[in-house]
């Protein structure tokens, strides 16, 4: 766990802010799918410096602040590490799918483009999506959510119905929303790309211009393939992890072999954050 973390934070921090100034380029910033290249990249860097906290305490080994001793601060810091770790995650999932948006209405409509696909309208539409991420959830931030003793892990702490809500409902709802709908929605749209761009290539008469742009928009298909796959690959394992905890794992594995296994996949879930800039540098 700590030469993992070391790599995730030396190769995730390094390439990010890469990827922003490289986007900052004179000729990218005013390109509408730049802006959301930059959102994502600053969603990622936010989820990694959350996972510093898991650095020091599963990566270092140091010991948690005593909930017995510190109950305040250390229900408050769990609670602000869980709702910004979740805030980053909603969003780069759907900020993602803005960007496959983005593109497909680039090839969809090459004639309205100008209109479309403006900075305004991908900020505002990168604004909701925060908007919403932050709004679903926003319960990570009462009182009855908070350090479950003996580790390092959050949850339900006192109600009984905010508990069933969290470990029934709303991991089912976090891993469909957060997972599974937007890798949907994306293979949906990248396929819808991929069908058009060879259209595009059938033609037989086209303008220099034109071919330069297919030739772009095939960069982007190969980008956003690359970026679904590695979305997929390590996000889904969490997702169903969530899911099946309840219903199936719980009477399987004891406390701490669930623990483990689910540190295992935060950890594989943060290789997504780390290294999609990887894919963002070809542009």
């Amino acid at each position: 766990a700590f030469y993992g973390y070391i790599f995730l934070f030396l190769v995730g921090y390094f390439g990010h802010i890469s990827s922003i100034i490289i986007f900052f380029r004179r000729t990218l910033r005013t390109v509408s799918t730049s802006c959301l290249f930059v959102c994502v990249t600053i969603s990622n860097i936010i989820y990694l410096l959350v996972c510093i906290y898991d650095f020091l305490y599963v990566g270092i080994g140091l010991t948690p602040i005593n909930i017995q001793t510190y109950p305040t601060v250390s229900n408050a810091l769990c609670r602000f590490r869980s709702f910004i770790q979740s805030v980053a995650m909603c969003s780069s999932a759907w900020l993602l799918l803005a960007i496959s948006i983005d593109r497909w209405l680039r090839i969809r409509f090459p004639f309205q483009v100008k209109k479309l696909c403006t900075r305004k309208r991908v900020l505002c539409g990168a604004l909701f999506i925060l908007i919403c991420a932050i709004a679903f959830n926003s319960h990570l931030l009462l009182s009855t959510f908070g350090s479950l003793p003996g580790s390092t892990i959050c949850g339900p702490i006192s109600s009984t119905t905010y508990s069933f809500f969290v470990r029934q409902v709303w991991s089912i709802l976090l891993a469909c929303l957060q997972t599974i709908l937007p890798t949907i929605l994306l293979l949906i749209v990248t396929i819808d790309m991929f069908i058009r761009i060879r259209k595009q290539q059938k033609q037989r008469q086209q303008l220099n211009q034109n071919r330069r742009n297919v030739f772009v928009d095939r960069q982007m298909l190969i980008i956003m393939l690359t970026s679904i796959f590695l979305f997929f690959s390590t996000q889904i394992p969490l997702g169903l992890f969530n899911i099946l905890l309840q219903p199936v794992l719980q009477t399987q594995l004891s406390m701490t072999e669930a623990l483990q296994l689910q540190s295992i996949l935060n950890f594989i879930g943060s290789i997504n954050y780390a290294v999609r800039y990887l894919s963002f540098l070809s542009i």
